[in-house]
């Protein structure tokens, strides 16, 4: 696992969360997550903190990537839309080819 700090800072971020709803779904105080933040090596390694590092874990299990919201895909696509005409017509297909997945179902 990558530091803690920034693992859990990737966390927060894709899931949209603040250290108060990290610290009630991880079932630990908002100081154990505010610690965990500062980085560096922990100074307390206790239930909390490997209670954490389980939520951690757990959520990136989960697939992060598939938390991204709308404007996150967009900005993605419009990275890659703008290197080449050859890329704009790649991510065309490949939204085609998805389009026509879903339509199956």
């Amino acid at each position: 696992m990558q530091e803690v700090d920034s693992e859990l800072r990737a966390l927060m971020y894709a899931l949209g969360l603040d250290q108060i709803d990290v610290a009630r779904r991880a079932r630990v105080s908002q100081a154990t997550v505010s610690r965990a933040l500062k980085g560096g090596a922990p100074k307390r390694r206790g239930r909390a903190h490997l209670r954490l590092c389980i939520y951690i874990q757990q959520q990136r299990n989960k697939g992060m990537s598939s938390t991204l919201n709308k404007s996150q895909v967009h900005e993605a696509i419009n990275r890659i839309w703008s290197v080449s005409k050859l890329h704009a017509d790649a991510v065309a297909k490949l939204v085609e080819a998805l389009d026509d997945c879903a339509r199956r179902r």
